[in-house]
């Protein structure tokens, strides 16, 4: 309750950002200043609290780093200001989501694909990937020399309808 102070902190909440499941807040500024923000997105919460709260945005959705015993971890906060008939908000309700594993993950799979495309850049063969409709989602830079048609403008088609495109083969 923004009006009176009056706040509730569940103990997951409290135990995801590394404090007792027991502990206590004076106020939400209380709350704020222990915060285990990771410094670098402290200014980006604080930007984004503020345009919510100035009916900027009608939802709160921000995916920020804390800092957690040394470790770094991922939250989503989502959250959504009830105001009242002036538009000031007066109540504040959300969630908190550790995301740190959907983030690693995305990660891995980001530098995966990179050293995949960087190794086929340096074969002198061509790769190409296709979807469950059979057409093109990538072709290796190698497809323009050895096929005469730029990857770029195959891209999202089939080899039938790319005119006189020789039978891909696998090797």
């Amino acid at each position: 309750n923004l009006e009176t102070g009056e706040h509730y902190l569940s103990p997951r909440m409290l135990q995801i950002v590394g404090h007792a499941p027991d502990a206590t807040f004076a106020d939400r500024a209380d709350w704020v200043r222990r915060f285990p923000f990771h410094p670098e997105d402290r200014k980006k919460w604080e930007a984004a609290i503020a345009a919510h709260f100035a009916g900027r945005e009608a939802k709160f959705r921000m995916d920020f780093r804390i800092v957690v015993n040394g470790e770094t971890r991922w939250l989503a906060f989502n959250f959504i200001a009830g105001r009242d008939a002036a538009g000031r908000p007066v109540r504040w309700t959300g969630s908190i989501t550790d995301i740190t594993e959907r983030k690693l993950a995305a990660d891995e799979l980001r530098e995966s694909e990179a050293r995949f495309r960087s190794l086929t850049e340096l074969s002198s063969d061509w790769y190409w990937e296709q979807d469950e409709d059979l057409r093109f989602t990538y072709l290796s830079s190698q497809a323009d020399s050895l096929t005469g048609y730029s990857g770029d403008s195959s891209l999202g088609k089939t080899r039938w309808e790319i005119a006189n495109m020789e039978p891909l083969t696998c090797s």
